[in-house]
């Protein structure tokens, strides 16, 4: 006897070619749950028909059919390429995702999801992203993860990878939401980080394995990372990139969207400069979204004490904290300094972990 929650049902419901996933769950809502709907009588399923939004002859015929053979085919494909699946009647299930109006109804991941990523935070930005931006990206998913917070991404090149790369090496969890199969790496370049993901998270599909990164996929995939999130942290964005995509879903869900500023004359920051001329959160300083969010935790430190600083590495320090980033030029002006000092003293905090350069003449306080 098959059980009431057979997730096979689950899958057939979900892989039904056309039906949709509106009309997926207008018939799970109707029935109760996919083993209910599969064993409806014909003359119950056609009646639910007339409920159904633009459905094709053929997706009709899909469904009256009532064919378990692909269902049972992801089944072995699973178990051959451990691959675990998640329904949406499952009590484990991404809870987040339910409080938006279109959940997957079958969640394929790799690795392990647990009862914390309900707190998780989605960092995402620009694929062709400069290198502040992913350092920016790479230095966010790190602190979070000294709060326990995990991050949600999409492990894609530039801003994604940096923010997964930032949460492993802070010795936290981390979510790839992928726009493919779980077995599929995506950028192919990412084996070596899909792994760590894996091993210190989970990678996520609403697509059966096998399934490749096609265009239309993406945008599908937005709508669970900024789902699974409490918020969404765009870094760099040009004016036509997929982050924007996934801001729009963040904030048809009710989250709250924070957006790096960035240089006016990079087109890998008109995007989120925009974001924040149309009302997203502006993120000045990292202590200021950890704050806003109320989160909390005694061991998350400083990576430095400024106490224990020598007095003209203060005067630095002090002048990137004020500053943000600035130029040697910049420095030197504000610290009454010549090119040579400041250039010895960055040397140092660089050495101590207390500021990095990027873009070459830019030097940033962690």
């Amino acid at each position: 006897m098959k059980s009431m929650n057979d997730p096979i049902y689950d899958l057939w419901l979900s892989t039904l070619e056309g039906l949709g996933l509106k009309n997926q769950l207008k018939l799970l809502d109707l029935f109760g749950n996919s083993q209910n709907v599969f064993e409806q009588p014909i003359t119950s399923l056609m009646e639910s028909l007339q409920i159904l939004d633009r459905l094709s002859k053929k997706a009709a015929e899909m469904l009256l059919r009532r064919d378990i053979t692909l269902a049972q085919k992801i089944m072995e494909d699973n178990k051959r390429l451990d691959i675990r699946i998640v329904t949406i009647r499952d009590g484990h299930y991404p809870q987040r995702l339910l409080d938006i109006w279109d959940p997957p109804i079958v969640l394929y991941y790799k690795g392990n999801i647990h009862e914390r990523d309900k707190d998780a935070v989605a960092i995402v930005g620009a694929r062709k992203a400069t290198p502040y931006g992913k350092w920016v990206s790479e230095g966010l998913g790190k602190k979070l993860a000294e709060y326990d917070v995990t991050v949600i991404s999409g492990m894609a090149y530039g801003i994604d990878s940096a923010s997964h790369i930032g949460a492993l090496s802070g010795g936290g969890r981390t979510i790839a939401v992928l726009g493919c199969g779980p077995d599929i790496c995506y950028p192919p370049s990412n084996r070596k980080l899909m792994a760590s993901i894996i091993e210190n998270g989970a990678v996520i599909s609403e697509f059966p394995p096998g399934m490749p990164p096609m265009a239309g996929n993406f945008p599908r995939r937005n709508r669970i990372i900024s789902g699974m999130s409490i918020c969404l942290i765009v870094t760099e964005a040009g004016l036509n990139s997929g982050s924007l995509i996934t801001a729009d879903c963040a904030l048809e869900q009710g989250k709250e969207v924070f957006a790096v500023p960035g240089n006016i004359n990079s087109i890998y920051s008109i995007g989120t400069n925009k974001l924040i001329k149309d009302g997203a959160t502006p993120l000045i300083r990292i202590a200021d979204m950890i704050s806003e969010l109320g989160l909390q935790n005694e061991k998350a430190k400083e990576d430095f004490l400024p106490e224990k600083l020598g007095r003209d590495e203060l005067t630095i320090f002090e002048a990137l904290k004020e500053l943000g980033f600035a130029t040697t030029d910049a420095l030197c002006k504000m610290t009454k300094k010549t090119v040579s000092e400041v250039h010895a003293l960055v040397t140092i905090l660089e050495i101590k972990g207390i500021v990095e350069t990027a873009q070459g003449k830019i030097f940033i306080a962690k």
